[in-house]
């Protein structure tokens, strides 16, 4: 992760940190336009490291009230739970709407610009939620648990 803290530093980000090994890059910049900094992102990693992939921003506020809006049972070990942040793309309502979930396992709610997708551990296997990666709306979003989430909004403060 230390390639990517240096191409955040040469696009001229601040109090740069990677978080995992799976492109969680916290940075400070002034405020700006978010489509604008992702294109910015999109093609320095483009151009520097052949990576295609999309962009998510979110910003401190943006996290914390990620965090909030996590489900009670979040926390509960029986529980394995996921928050799917969404490109500007989707809607998360009418996102949300389009799965079938079998209710006696899992469980979805929404917020501003993510979707909480729960599942009863036990039942993992048997969940919608191991179909996602075929369907078309995973490339509009990317996924980490409920812990992975809180950490990061920790470390943005």
């Amino acid at each position: 992760m230390e390639l990517l803290r240096k191409l955040f530093a040469k696009m001229g980000f601040t109090a740069i940190s990677t978080y995992i090994q799976s492109g969680n890059v916290i940075f400070q910049t002034a405020p700006t336009d978010k489509k604008l900094l992702a294109y910015q992102i999109a093609h320095c990693l483009a151009d520097t490291i052949d990576y295609h992939g999309k962009i998510f921003i979110r910003s401190h506020r943006q996290m914390l009230r990620t965090v909030k809006a996590l489900p009670s049972h979040a926390d509960d070990p029986q529980w394995r739970s996921n928050v799917l942040f969404l490109s500007d793309k989707l809607d998360a309502r009418s996102t949300a709407q389009q799965f079938s979930l079998k209710e006696k396992i899992e469980q979805i709610s929404w917020s501003n610009g993510v979707l909480f997708w729960s599942v009863h551990k036990a039942s993992l296997t048997k969940s919608t939620m191991m179909k996602l990666p075929v369907n078309p709306l995973y490339q509009e979003m990317t996924i980490r648990n409920a812990r992975t989430t809180r950490k990061i909004a920790e470390r943005m403060g």
